[in-house]
């Protein structure tokens, strides 16, 4: 299903995934288009072959975050780099 919900005044933190095939502690968006604005996105983390810590975006996806503080989340060491895009808007 791929909603566009939007998320403002939010703080996702302190959460975990664990295992292979495990995937977004933080935030997880598959072919969506959701939009974060004003959120903290914080402390989230991927363990033992999980990916996304913070945030794991698959797909044909594209979140949008406004004005968001993504700090301190951290993926495994085991999973794969990502390579996000990430464009500054004023």
């Amino acid at each position: 299903m791929q909603a566009s919900p939007d998320f403002t005044h939010c703080s996702i933190r302190n959460n975990a995934v664990s295992g292979i095939n495990h995937i977004g502690a933080g935030i997880y968006v598959d072919g969506g288009s959701p939009i974060f604005a004003q959120s903290n996105i914080l402390d989230n983390h991927a363990q033992d072959w999980a990916s996304g810590g913070g945030v794991y975006c698959e797909g044909n996806s594209t979140a949008l975050f406004e004005r968001c503080l993504i700090k301190g989340n951290s993926p495994t060491t085991e999973a794969p780099a990502s390579t996000p895009t990430i464009h500054h808007r004023y």
